[in-house]
């Protein structure tokens, strides 16, 4: 969802939860604790069998790309000695955790984006109590990722996400743009799709002065 969001409406700029491959439940865990402390937390990470990502055991989260890869493997399987290389991610997410938060702010209209609607009113509880200063919409889109096994590969049917995201007739303020570059990596997961529907917490005008985040 991040890669499309991002080339749809023509931005980049990095959040937590971009890339990463999550649960419903897990979301809300993290909203309710957004700590980076407890995301690399040495105890509560694996590495399945596969190799595929790096696993957060409460959460249910996949980190596909915050551990290097092995190249010359099948699959590029996450490479050894992963334990050793926690530091670098956990840094970059306390910024990017810093950076969310500090949306927080009267006059930010800011654009929540979820491909799932399970827990989404707990989802927007979260919300609430997180910016209780800015506007913001939680919107829920079809479950329409793509993955290894779909002919449009793991970025998705273009013509569906444009679609999706054009149906919403959503805007973004392009104050400090920096536009977007096509220099996503692979992601491996199932997803599949339902129903759209959109929770606003103030609304005005479908104008938004930051990027969409998806969640």
């Amino acid at each position: 969802m991040a890669y499309n969001l991002r080339r749809f409406y023509n931005f980049r700029g990095a959040f937590p939860l971009d890339w990463w491959i999550t649960q419903a439940s897990g979301v809300v865990e993290f909203l309710r604790r957004p700590d980076a402390g407890y995301l690399y937390d040495q105890e509560q990470l694996e590495l399945p069998p596969s190799g595929k990502a790096v696993h957060h055991r409460s959460l249910g989260f996949n980190f596909n790309h915050e551990f290097p890869r092995d190249g010359s493997q099948p699959g590029y399987p996450v490479r050894s000695g992963w334990r050793d290389l926690i530091e670098e991610p956990r840094r970059r997410t306390v910024a990017l955790i810093g950076k969310f938060l500090g949306l927080n702010a009267a006059g930010n209209r800011v654009a929540f984006v979820r491909e799932d609607a399970e827990t989404v009113d707990a989802i927007g509880e979260r919300l609430d109590t997180l910016f209780p200063l800015a506007d913001y919409t939680l919107i829920v889109l079809p479950r329409i990722s793509g993955n290894e096994r779909d002919p449009s590969g793991w970025k998705g049917d273009p013509a569906l996400w444009d679609k999706a995201l054009g149906d919403l007739n959503l805007s973004l303020d392009r104050t400090n743009h920096q536009p977007f570059e096509e220099s996503a990596k692979i992601i491996h997961d199932d997803q599949s799709g339902a129903i759209s529907r959109a929770r606003q917490k103030q609304p005005a005008n479908n104008t938004y002065q930051e990027p969409a985040l998806g969640i």
